[in-house]
């Protein structure tokens, strides 16, 4: 009887230990893209990698958020997106925030104003951080901010390539 115990209980514990392996080997991971407020690089940033990030079978989830409080995507966003097939006009602007950061294995900045105004001054250290530097298309004309969509897509796509 106590052999039988202890035989369920070591086929329990490497069960047990296969999950947990199984569940770090294939855990999805997270990459943030920020930007000022979160109403349009940083969406567009987001909906594009989840979309070719599924496309391909990697194994990442985007998630976007803004140093700065907004209330709603900004519509050329939604327009430009459109343009692609991609529906955000759902989405809502994000704050960041500790856990955001924390839960995420890469954390890219696509904005240049962030850096410019120090708002990227409270980025974890131990992060894999990187700076885009992309122009806020916010107030240019629906063609020129196409390039920077097209940009933010060209981008999007090379990070995956490195991530395969």
């Amino acid at each position: 009887m106590k052999l039988k115990i202890l035989f369920s209980l070591i086929i329990f514990l490497i069960s047990l230990g296969s999950f947990m392996i199984w569940k770090f080997l294939f855990k999805t991971k997270t990459i943030l893209f920020l930007c000022v407020h979160n109403t349009l690089r940083s969406q567009m940033a987001e909906a594009y990698f989840n979309k070719f990030a599924k496309e391909r079978g990697l194994n990442w989830r985007a998630k976007s958020a803004g140093f700065l409080e907004a209330k709603e995507i900004n519509p050329q966003a939604i327009t430009l997106m459109e343009e692609e097939g991609i529906e955000i006009s759902n989405k809502k602007p994000k704050l960041i925030t500790k856990k955001m950061m924390n839960q995420a294995e890469k954390i890219i900045v696509v904005c240049k104003e962030c850096e410019e105004e120090g708002l990227c001054i409270n980025l974890p250290k131990d992060k894999d951080i990187t700076h885009w530097q992309i122009e806020n298309p916010a107030e240019m004309h629906l063609s020129q901010a196409r390039e920077i969509r097209n940009k933010i897509k060209e981008k999007v796509i090379k990070l995956i390539e490195e991530l395969k």
